[in-house]
């Protein structure tokens, strides 16, 4: 790859492919002079955001990765790209990140204006599911539109603000996770 931290951007697909090394704010920054954002925000470079990523960290539809390129310890180099979960087999790309060096990651991007921030909302309700209106990025009682989704946004909240995603840990569990609702009514 060439010098990074974002080394080519895929505007049709919105896919970055970044230096895993990079720290969030050079990502961001990078990003940002092209006019997109990661679609997640690591709290950490992605070399150490991914390998430590646990399933509860994100929710179904939230894909933190789409294709790796990474070294080994004998100097060997693979790439597993892009492919449709679990239709070619196991998902072998945070494996390959785990046992070996991560040269190269692609990443989901977004369009970014900075004049006009994401719209932030809190639920009225504890019984909305982020299953159904899956927002740009939660967080706590927060959850994040990007500013084209001012519509779907006012479902949740009539007066709403504005904000920055927040940055994400690998090892948090989701916000809202509705398998203790299911053990109550069974």
């Amino acid at each position: 790859p060439a010098t990074g931290p974002v080394f080519s951007v895929d505007l049709d697909s919105m896919l970055a492919e970044v230096d895993p090394a990079a720290s969030p704010q050079a990502l961001d920054q990078a990003l940002a002079a092209q006019g997109l954002a990661p679609r997640l925000r690591p709290d950490r470079p992605l070399a150490t955001w991914l390998p430590a990523l646990r399933r509860t960290a994100l929710d179904v539809w939230e894909v933190p990765l789409f294709a790796v390129q990474a070294r080994f310890d004998d100097g060997v180099s693979a790439r597993i790209g892009p492919a449709p979960r679990s239709a070619a087999g196991p998902d072998l790309r945070l494996p390959l990140l785990r046992r070996a060096t991560a040269e190269l990651v692609q990443i989901p991007v977004r369009r970014l204006d900075p004049q006009v921030p994401d719209i932030v909302v809190r639920p009225v309700s504890k019984d909305m599911d982020p299953r159904d209106l899956r927002p740009t990025w939660r967080k706590d009682d927060r959850w994040g539109f990007a500013a084209s989704l001012a519509p779907l946004s006012m479902l949740i909240q009539t007066t709403p603000a504005r904000g920055k995603a927040p940055r994400r840990s690998p090892t948090a569990a989701r916000l809202h996770d509705r398998s203790d609702d299911r053990s109550e009514t069974s």
